[in-house]
């Protein structure tokens, strides 16, 4: 009996009290940035799809400005759609509180500065602001 309690109290100290058992022990995995599936990065790729495609008809109307087939206050208007889109995507973004993977970095980053585009584009254009 003693045997026992002295191999079961050897064990013990060997795999939960010695000083280096802490190190052996497997650290657990990182987790992602975002989880698959989160509602709330569904509804971040949404607006952000959404302000791509306004910033695309912003495009559409600035060439047409160029050939003056449209006014000033119709480039407006698409301005401040992109501005209005960009204030949701904000909101969205901060939301979604952690920090983004790469992929979403790329296409965040790659959404201002196409907005930065849309800007100096519409100060070129001398239209006055919304």
């Amino acid at each position: 009996m003693l045997l026992i309690l002295a191999l079961g109290g050897g064990a013990y100290y060997y795999f939960k009290l010695r000083p280096d058992a802490a190190r052996t022990r497997a650290t657990p995995p990182l987790p992602t940035a975002i989880p698959v599936g989160d509602s709330t990065l569904a509804r971040f790729e949404a607006t952000a799809d959404s302000a791509m495609s306004v910033v695309r008809n912003y495009g559409d109307r600035a060439r047409l400005f160029a050939s003056r087939q449209i006014t000033c206050a119709e480039l407006t208007r698409g301005f401040a759609a992109v501005e209005n889109q960009m204030l949701v995507y904000g909101t969205v973004r901060k939301a979604l509180r952690r920090p983004l993977d790469p992929a979403h970095v790329a296409r965040d980053q790659a959404l201002f500065a196409a907005v930065d585009t849309v800007d100096a584009q519409f100060d070129r254009s001398r239209c006055p602001r919304p």
